[in-house]
Order: structure tokens, then sequence, then C-alpha cells
């Protein structure tokens, strides 16, 4: 099994390695000295990674802790991967996906490329008349 000391010690090489602690977890060194948490598991007989975060941000203990977690998921046939993009998606769409929201962002990368005026027009009729009918409509 893997320790902290050992993980903290573990030095850049030329190619990325792995040292391995239990379970299918193993600390990802990178050859620029980045080091990461990954838990590699099969569902469907296909093979899928995730990483539990950057060392030491991410304790040896947090990542076993993680890792219990994740080997529930993959018990019950589920991906833990797929789970987390999903809330990671829900988390970056959450109240995100109304009209409004939508509009104003399009505005936001739009807007620097354009002139005042046409900034100025477009903002009054997105306030004046689109927001009114259909700005907390949500998008799907």
């Amino acid at each position: 099994m893997l320790t902290d000391t050992r993980a903290r010690t573990a030095k850049a090489r030329e190619k990325p390695y792995k040292l391995y602690d239990r379970d299918a977890l193993y600390l990802w060194v990178s050859p620029k000295g980045g080091k990461t948490w990954r838990f590699e598991y099969r569902i469907n007989g296909r093979r899928e990674t995730l990483t539990f975060g950057r060392y030491p941000d991410v304790t040896l203990q947090k990542a076993r802790k993680r890792l219990a977690a994740a080997r529930e998921l993959v018990a019950e046939g589920r991906s833990p991967a797929a789970e987390k993009a999903n809330k990671a998606d829900a988390a970056r769409f959450a109240g995100k996906n109304t009209f409004k929201a939508v509009a104003e962002d399009w505005l936001r990368e739009k807007g620097p490329t354009r002139l005042p005026g046409w900034r100025v027009s477009v903002r009054g009729w997105l306030d004046n008349h689109i927001y009114k009918a259909v700005g907390n409509k949500p998008i799907d």
C-alpha cells in the first residue's frame, strides 16, 4: 500500500508513471511533477478512469474515501465518471437554462466585437420585448 510519505516524495520522470495504493487506486505522476489520484474500473467491459483530484489538495485519506464511494457505484453497475460529469453539468447549468441566461451569455460574448450603438439597441430590444415574453422560459 501507498503511504503519504511515498506520495509526497514522488519525483517527476521522463514519462508519466503510477504509484499504486489498493483497489485500483493510484497516484499518477506526470513528467512535469503534477500528481493526481485516479481510479480505474470497468463498466460493461469498457475500461474507464475517474480522477479524484490533485495531490496534496486531496490527501491519501480523502482519496480512499472517494474510492469507497466510487466502488459502490461500480458495484451497482453505474459509472462514477458519468455521475461526476452529470453533477458538474447540473451545477454549471443551474439557473442558466432560461432564455434570458443564454441571451445574456450571447450578448457578453458578441458585445465587445460590436459597435456601442448595436449593444444599446440589442439590450433595449431584449429588455423591452423579448425577456417579457420568453425570458424566464427554460431553453429545453
